[in-house]
């Protein structure tokens, strides 16, 4: 139980920490003026999505 919570935790964490950065690179592209293929956008979700859940995991192991 207490390890389904935690997975249901990390992917929650996951998913705002991926959303946050899309969001913020997205602002950035466009006062860039920057057009880009939604590809891109889904690779920078995917990578911040798993670097939060790493994150958010070396902080529960060490606290």
């Amino acid at each position: 139980m207490i390890g389904l919570l935690l997975l249901l935790l990390l992917a929650f964490y996951g998913t705002v920490g991926g959303l946050c950065v899309l969001v913020v690179f997205r602002i950035v592209m466009a006062i860039m003026g920057i057009k880009l293929d939604w590809k891109y956008y889904l690779a920078v979700f995917i990578s911040s999505f798993f670097t939060s859940i790493f994150i958010a995991l070396i902080i529960y192991t060490n606290a």
